[in-house]
C-alpha cells in the first residue's frame, strides 16, 4: 500500500505526521561510490585523507588531528561511516559557529552513514548539499530548526527512532518525494495528513517510530 504525496501548492508552512511509518525494502545499495575504509572488512566509511580509513576507525591522534582542521561552513564526508553519538558531536563541535551557536557546514555528505546512538542535527546549517541518502538513525534523528540552503536528500533514509524536524526551513534546490507507508503494527494502511508543499525528500524513507515535521518554512 502506497500513500503518494501530492502536488506542490502555495503555501507558508505544512506540517506532517506519521507514525509508524516504514517503506518497502530498498533494492541492494550495491557497491560504494568512494575508496573504503581498510579499518575493518565490512566497512563502508569514506576514507579520510591522508589517512586509508575513515573517521570512526581512526585513532584519538589522527581524529584531532582531522577535525582540528574543520571550521564552521567546512565540508564534511561521513559517507558510509559509523557515528556514535560521540564521534557526531565531535564533529558538529568542529563545524560549531561560535557567535551563532549552532553549527554549520559546506557540503554535508552523510550517504549510507549510520548513526548508532542520538543524532541531534538542531539547529544546524547546510550551506550547500546536505546527503542523507541511504543512511539509518538507530535512535532519535534531530533536525529542529535545521535550515537547509542546497540540494537536500533524505532519499530512502531509515529512521529507527523519533524523527523530529520541527521548525527545519528548506529552500527551492530540494526534491519533493512520495511516502510509501503502512501501520508496522496490524498492516492498516496510515494517511499522510498534509502535502509536503516543498523541497524536502523523503522518498521511499521509513519512519519505524513517530515523525514530527510540523512547522516547516519555505525562504
Amino acid at each position: 500500500m502506497t500513500g503518494h504525496l501530492g502536488p506542490s501548492r502555495p503555501m507558508a508552512e505544512t506540517s506532517l505526521h506519521v507514525t509508524y511509518c516504514v517503506a518497502p525494502p530498498p533494492p541492494g545499495a550495491g557497491e560504494p561510490g568512494w575508496s573504503t575504509c581498510s579499518g575493518e572488512p565490512e566497512c563502508i566509511g569514506v576514507r579520510v585523507a591522508p589517512y586509508d580509513r575513515c573517521l570512526a576507525h581512526l585513532d584519538k591522534a589522527e581524529r584531532d588531528e582531522v577535525l582540528s582542521k574543520l571550521s564552521p561552513g567546512a565540508d564534511v564526508d561521513g559517507r558510509g561511516t559509523l557515528f556514535t553519538a560521540q564521534l557526531l558531536g565531535e564533529v558538529l563541535e568542529a563545524v560549531k559557529n561560535p557567535e551563532a551557536g549552532n553549527s554549520s557546514f559546506g557540503d554535508a555528505r552523510f550517504d549510507r552513514a549510520e548513526f548508532s546512538g542520538d543524532a541531534r542535527f538542531d539547529g544546524a546549517r547546510f550551506g550547500r548539499a546536505a546527503e542523507f541518502g541511504d543512511a539509518k538513525f538507530s535512535e532519535a534523528a534531530g533536525f529542529d530548526g535545521a535550515k537547509f540552503t542546497g540540494i537536500t536528500d533524505f532519499a530512502e533514509t531509515d529512521f529507527r527512532g523519533k524523527a523530529s524536524f520541527a521548525g527545519a526551513m528548506v529552500g527551492d534546490g530540494c526534491r519533493v518525494g512520495r511516502c510509501y507507508s503502512h501501520d508496522l503494527w496490524n498492516q492498516v494502511p496510515s494517511q499522510v495528513t498534509e502535502y509536503f508543499t516543498f523541497s524536502m525528500p523523503l522518498l521511499r524513507s521509513r519512519f519505524t517510530a513517530q515523525a514530527q515535521c510540523e512547522r516547516w518554512t519555505r525562504f
